[in-house]
């Protein structure tokens, strides 16, 4: 019988990962939270943006197109939008998934800010055809704040919303812009709805 060959490997950027760290040893739900977890998923995220391997571990990731939990700061629907940007042509060039992920964790690099970019950086998808939203519920742009809400509504109708825009899902934290709607829409449904029922 004869010995299975060794399987040790060399050093590279696992060994410096900080969530190998006695500090988080044992954590497996902060890394592997779900969307649900905001409170985890953040600690995790925050953990990753300190960490010596930060890149290295986002692009191992993807590439390797793991499925569940925080590598690199990029929770599994990041990843999985990552992937699906790249195409079946790229997602496994390691060049050009290094790109996508540099450009996934400086979304600031290279291009003007505008409420465009700013829903595209901070979107993912959720189940169902739903929209997620990443930070802040709010954004400064051009002097003044716009809510996730009033972001989603603009890029997708390219006017400012009248009045406050609700979510006509039940879906609490979804911005899909087929999900919003403004006062003057919900007024037009409604005579629409008693317009119909007569």
């Amino acid at each position: 019988m004869r010995a299975a060959p060794p399987t040790d490997r060399g050093p590279d950027w696992r060994d410096a990962g900080l969530c190998r760290s006695p500090e988080y040893r044992g954590q497996a739900d902060m890394w592997f939270a779900t969307s649900h977890d905001k409170l985890d998923r953040s600690l995790a995220e925050q953990a990753c943006r300190r960490c010596p391997s930060l890149g290295a571990c986002a692009i191992w990731a993807v590439l390797s197109g793991i499925e569940y939990g925080t590598w690199g700061a990029l929770h599994e629907e990041e990843r999985a939008a990552l992937r699906k940007r790249l195409g079946p042509e790229h997602r496994n060039d390691p060049a050009a998934v290094a790109r996508a992920v540099h450009q996934a964790l400086n979304p600031a690099a290279g291009q003007p800010r505008t409420l465009h970019t700013i829903w595209e950086n901070r979107t993912h998808p959720l189940p169902d055809g739903h929209l997620g939203w990443r930070g802040k519920p709010a954004v400064d742009y051009g002097g003044r704040p716009y809510t996730k809400k009033q972001v989603a509504f603009y890029v997708s109708r390219g006017r400012m919303p009248v009045g406050i825009v609700r979510r006509t899902c039940e879906v609490e934290e979804c911005v899909s812009p087929l999900h919003m709607a403004d006062n003057e829409e919900r007024a037009q449904r409604a005579a629409a709805r008693e317009k119909a029922a007569v």
